[in-house]
């Protein structure tokens, strides 16, 4: 790009006053490394990135002066969160400085240190996995590719990797540069070309960037025995697909949504048997924390109500104690591909009333520790695991006269919730 093409880009690059301002500062304290910043127009291009993946937590990898944690952290929403990584104290506190000018100071989580040892702390916290929308990685490129695998397990499926000069000016593409950046980064782009686990694009913007979309993890699992109509729910077997999709409340940093697929019923001669089969798909997960939970793409595991023979305590120790009555509780399985989503635990009960002859089956997929079975007030009928701070909840119950087994059951109502401290949103 010749010297005129630039200079049209750049005035018609919008730059936020403070960062034109910081690029002065970062001239002045750091003659010789002011070229480790970020053009304005790359900044422009990330600040619109940020903003168009509604990104609500970012890493970043390399902070220098903070340049490109203002920009994406202007683009986060109120309560975002960037995590900026960066071991030069003295370019840190020029960061900090502008951070508070921008107004953005509360949206940074600072990590002053070596950048592999803060990726490490966060990934020794479960609920970080699969958390971040979008990375930004700037540093030593010969640590590239180590960032790289990191942050692989902190970005959830369908989130953003950037990395930064991954053309080099111009180098990666003469063989007569050898020296081990240079080579670094001829590697790293090889491998990513070819990594099967992201969608991948180099693009020249800046000194090049390259932007790895984070490919789901795990299997879609399918399944469906009959047509089942509720309040504005049909399923169609046919189409042997069934889950949830979520729309995002901004005001509470939730995605949500509840669409439910169940049942199948056997009749059985004495007692019959109750089946029931729930699909439920999202591109990431955390423990109940009350947190952002992930846009609902994906399925992550299945639940079924399984019979027991009698009723009291189950030998199986993931069963609870079944209520006199029941003729089944509810069960779940991890897919492959997430076998650290702890699901086969008792997440469940099917609750029958012998005075009324009704039952009623409550679903709470996400509660991942159960330490016994609470009512959440505010949500009617609607149980959960005691200290979880959210859950998703559904309920479908048979209409009155309709036992448990019965052979015929056509559920009548059918509601879902999503639950913050016991309040449905």
């Amino acid at each position: 790009m010749d010297d005129r093409l630039y200079d049209y880009l750049i005035a018609h690059t919008r730059e936020p006053p403070v960062l034109a301002q910081l690029r002065g500062a970062t001239a002045e304290q750091f003659p010789t490394g002011a070229r480790m910043q970020i053009s304005p127009e790359q900044g422009a291009f990330m600040r619109w990135l940020v903003g168009t993946l509604g990104a609500r937590q970012v890493i970043e990898v390399g902070v220098f002066t903070g340049y490109s944690s203002i920009a994406m952290a202007l683009a986060l929403p109120a309560g975002g969160r960037l995590v900026a990584c960066d071991r030069d104290p003295k370019a840190m506190a020029l960061a900090r400085q502008y951070w508070e000018l921008a107004g953005v100071a509360g949206k940074i989580d600072e990590r002053l240190g070596p950048a592999r040892e803060a990726l490490e702390a966060l990934l020794a916290d479960p609920e970080q996995l699969g958390s971040f929308d979008f990375a930004f990685v700037d540093a030593d490129k010969k640590g590239y590719r180590g960032y790289y695998e990191q942050l692989l397990r902190l970005v959830r499926p369908g989130g953003v990797i950037a990395i930064d000069n991954v053309l080099w000016y111009g180098k990666v593409a003469d063989p007569e540069f050898t020296d081990k950046n240079t080579e670094a980064l001829r590697e790293l782009n090889d491998f990513l070309a070819a990594d099967d686990r992201v969608t991948f694009s180099l693009v020249p913007v800046g000194d090049g960037m390259a932007l790895c979309t984070v490919l789901g993890r795990g299997a879609e699992r399918r399944s469906a025995t009959m047509v089942v109509k509720m309040p504005r729910i049909t399923v169609d077997p046919s189409a042997l697909r069934h889950g949830v999709w979520g729309n995002s409340w901004r005001q509470w940093g939730l995605i949500m949504g509840a669409f439910l697929a169940l049942y199948s019923v056997l009749a059985g001669l004495q007692t019959g048997m109750l089946f029931a089969a729930l699909g439920i798909r999202g591109d990431s997960y955390r423990t109940m924390s009350g947190k952002y939970f992930g846009a609902f793409e994906r399925q992550l595991f299945t639940a079924t109500l399984q019979p027991l023979p009698s009723t009291g305590r189950s030998k199986d120790p993931h069963y609870f104690n079944r209520p006199n009555g029941c003729a089944a509780q509810q069960r779940t399985e991890a897919l492959p591909g997430f076998p650290d989503l702890e699901v086969d635990k008792p997440t469940g009960v099917l609750e029958c009333s012998n005075a009324n002859k009704q039952w009623r089956w409550t679903v709470y997929p996400w509660v991942l520790d159960t330490n016994g079975l609470g009512k959440f007030p505010g949500c009617a009928n609607a149980q959960g695991s005691k200290g979880s701070g959210s859950s998703y909840l559904s309920q479908a119950s048979s209409p009155a006269g309709a036992g448990a087994g019965a052979g015929d059951i056509n559920a009548t109502t059918a509601q879902a919730w999503v639950c913050q401290n016991g309040v449905p949103l």
